[in-house]
């Protein structure tokens, strides 16, 4: 069905499917693509829902992390990744779900540039923090402590490293 021509252009869930068809994109690793169709949903968003709806916040914050991914400098990805942040924590505050997982692209992205350091401390709170708010087993935590054993591992801490990953397995077990 052409949602489209049937209800339009602005209808809710065109709207969403072209955020998932960026999502999409983005998975597959095409972060430029991905980023063009983030930013034209952006601007349909802004101009039908306004800039403190909830969709649009979203769909702010995945263009930057597109925007990001597709960057080859460091200081241009985190640059995007601490705006989203700041962006995230201002709105919605720090625990909320958002702002933990902007706070994590900026992690993983200090880490992809290879500031391990700066990447496995971010990561340390990071997994503090969603431990106490969603629970040790709770599958972002987890996979925040496994990156986390990442970092820490390219950080040079191979001890810390392999007790945080073992205790990882231990609990998926």
């Amino acid at each position: 069905i052409d949602r489209t021509r049937l209800f339009g252009p602005d209808d809710h869930s065109c709207l969403q499917t072209r955020g998932n068809l960026a999502e999409a994109y983005g998975a597959t690793g095409d972060h430029d693509r991905a980023a063009g169709i983030y930013h034209l949903l952006l601007a349909d968003r802004l101009r039908i829902l306004g800039p403190g709806d909830p969709a649009t916040i979203t769909t702010r914050s995945n263009l930057l992390v597109e925007r990001a991914l597709a960057a080859t400098e460091p200081d241009e990805a985190l640059s995007l990744l601490a705006q989203n942040f700041e962006e995230c924590r201002t709105l919605f505050g720090d625990d909320d779900p958002s702002t933990l997982t902007a706070r994590g692209h900026l992690a993983t992205q200090h880490l992809r540039f290879g500031d391990a350091t700066t990447a496995a401390a971010l990561l340390s709170e990071l997994a503090r923090d969603r431990e106490a708010l969603l629970g040790r087993n709770d599958l972002s935590t987890l996979r925040t402590h496994r990156i986390l054993g990442e970092a820490l591992r390219a950080a040079g801490d191979l001890t810390a490293a392999r007790r945080g990953l073992d205790d990882t397995i231990r609990r998926l077990a």
